[in-house]
């Protein structure tokens, strides 16, 4: 029986939104490209002899990017119609066990994560490896390095969010950027302060409104990912990157600690 391949999906900080394949099954060995373009294309894709198969999908619940898959479906099947594609949608918070569980269970083709970024390095202390590394070395996702398909997806991309120990796992669908600080010009001109262009200014305007009884900084927390997106900031910027020039990071866990 043939091996089943799935594609994995991924959300990378900035936070990409990408797609892999799984190793179990029985399905083709190519994939749609699913790129930046706002409509959906099929350019690559399984079984073209018209063998009927049948190509098990799972994402998360986002309407924007559920509704792009729905149409970029459509069109793929269009395209190919021996190949009906069954996709399931589940809810953000159960996706890593509903993967876990279907992969085990041979159970589905290509899968959706967000979340995909590095792996956890030797410096960080009592880490668990993440989902995706724990699902790579398991060998539950395919090793897509060779397909042709990932020539329709930005080299550096895939090298700094969709590989792991030089072999590409995963195609980006998407990604949210995450960044500028917004002010109330009024705040500052009742409090009489300028705009802060240092980190010292910056610091003397918080101080300056929360003795005023003003909160100097908010940002929007109700669905608790963005507020994770400037955490990841903070940690990169203590964290030394794996690639520091000499081969030899800085360990600086003990700032994250404290």
């Amino acid at each position: 029986m043939k091996m089943r391949k799935s594609i994995l999906s991924v959300m990378a900080i900035l936070v990409v939104l990408s797609m892999v394949l799984t190793a179990c099954g029985t399905a083709a060995t190519q994939a749609p490209a699913a790129g930046g373009s706002t409509a959906p294309q099929a350019t690559q894709a399984p079984a073209t002899s018209g063998e009927k198969v049948t190509l098990r999908v799972l994402v998360h619940q986002n309407p924007p990017m559920v509704a792009f898959m729905e149409e970029f479906n459509k069109t793929f099947q269009a395209k190919y119609p021996n190949v009906t594609v069954d996709m399931a949608v589940v809810n953000a918070n159960d996706l890593s066990t509903v993967t876990q569980t279907r992969l085990t269970a041979n159970d589905v083709d290509v899968i959706d994560i967000f979340g995909f970024a590095n792996g956890a390095q030797p410096y960080m202390k009592s880490v668990d490896a993440p989902n995706w590394q724990q699902l790579i070395e398991a060998g539950l996702l395919m090793d897509i390095t060779d397909q042709p398909f990932t020539k329709n997806y930005d080299e550096a991309t895939l090298k700094d969010a969709g590989s792991y120990n030089g072999k590409v796992y995963e195609v980006n669908l998407g990604r949210v950027s995450y960044s500028g600080i917004y002010y109330n010009k009024d705040l500052f001109t009742a409090n009489n302060l300028a705009v802060p262009t240092t980190w010292g200014e910056l610091v003397t305007a918080c101080e300056t409104f929360v003795a005023a009884g003003t909160p100097c900084m908010t940002a929007g927390g109700k669905d608790g990912w963005p507020i994770f997106v400037g955490a990841y900031g903070l940690i990169g910027s203590i964290y030394p990157r794996s690639g520091c020039p000499g081969g030899r990071p800085v360990d600086r866990h003990d700032q994250v600690e404290r």
